[in-house]
């Protein structure tokens, strides 16, 4: 069993074919993805492409070159995110 255990499926020009994609993916042996969240602003992009895709289950993250931007989100906010899924299964852009 092949896990794609760091993608980016919101970002173009996946985000712009995911049935193809994720298809292909599957075809090729990728039973699992795990696409990763790198601000705040993609992330209810996640959550729709866990909603939307059986094989793919997502995390919620800052990437560190965006940090900056996002002082705001205390350690509750990121707890209430990861809750809004039982998909959602790692906090970090890196997985952690």
């Amino acid at each position: 069993m092949i896990i794609d255990s760091h993608c980016h499926l919101s970002y173009e020009p996946l985000s712009l074919a995911l049935n193809e994609t994720i298809t292909r993916a599957n075809k090729d042996g990728v039973k699992y993805m795990l696409t990763i969240s790198t601000e705040d602003n993609s992330y209810d992009k996640i959550i729709k492409i866990t909603s939307d895709f059986k094989c793919v289950y997502g995390t919620y993250g800052i990437h560190p070159h965006e940090a900056k931007n996002h002082r705001q989100i205390k350690s509750k906010n990121i707890i209430d995110k990861v809750n809004l899924s039982k998909k959602i299964i790692g906090i970090g852009e890196t997985g952690l």
